[in-house]
């Protein structure tokens, strides 16, 4: 099973991009950190590279859930693909990802993506699951952003 993650212009606080689940005709929405560490958080995690990297899946104590992980990741660990709604909330001074990928259905702004426990709990998760379960391979390429 392939996963593509296409990244979009990133801004200061967030890496927007688009994620297809091979088999399955949704286009989700995806959210990293920023290419760059951001200025006005030094604790900022930023993006893993772009590249092709094995999948896992693993029991998150966080979502204490089955979830996605992302293998050799250089300089990495634990790199989930789950829900969140942001990297960081400003307002709140909130982390939903420490360098994760959060997928979600839509975004209403460039920092922000929403409809994500959904598209994780019930489409993205268990696809991820089923193909690992029946011995398939589980792959996610994730592009850089495109140029013209």
């Amino acid at each position: 099973m392939l996963l593509t993650l296409q990244r979009e212009t990133a801004t200061v606080k967030s890496t927007p991009g688009t994620l297809q689940v091979e088999g399955d005709p949704t286009v989700y929405r995806s959210l990293e950190p920023p290419p760059v560490p951001d200025p006005d958080e030094p604790n900022c995690p930023v993006c893993i590279d772009a590249g092709t990297y094995v999948i896992r899946t693993a029991h998150s104590l966080r979502f204490n859930a089955r979830v996605p992980v992302l293998q050799n990741v250089p300089h990495r660990t634990q790199v989930e693909i789950h829900y969140g709604n942001w990297i960081l909330d400003v307002a709140s001074g909130k982390w939903d990802s420490e360098g994760c990928v959060l997928a979600g259905l839509w975004r209403s702004n460039a920092d922000e993506i929403l409809g994500t426990r959904s598209a994780c709990i019930d489409h993205i998760w268990p696809a991820v699951c089923a193909a690992e379960d029946r011995g398939e391979e589980v792959r996610i390429e994730i592009h850089s952003v495109l140029t013209e």
